[in-house]
């Protein structure tokens, strides 16, 4: 996943967590890409959307989450 993708995500997210949405955020587009370059695109927005579904708090996944997600989803 290359920057643009991950800022892609985590906007997906944010769209579900008010508290985020003033908040800049491209630092962690960055990161998330340096964290996550082996995930594909669409595998991660899959991950993000199944995460978002059962997230009880309001709070950005992190990319271990992401991560475990997609290697499921991968399966």
């Amino acid at each position: 996943m290359n920057v643009k993708e991950a800022a892609s995500l985590i906007a997906l997210a944010v769209t579900a967590l008010p508290n985020l949405q003033e908040k800049e955020l491209a630092p962690t587009a960055k990161f998330w890409a340096m964290v996550m370059p082996d995930i594909d695109f669409a595998v991660g927005q899959a991950a993000i959307i199944r995460i978002m579904r059962e997230k009880k708090f309001s709070t950005l996944p992190l990319p271990a989450e992401i991560i475990e997600i997609a290697r499921e989803l991968k399966k």
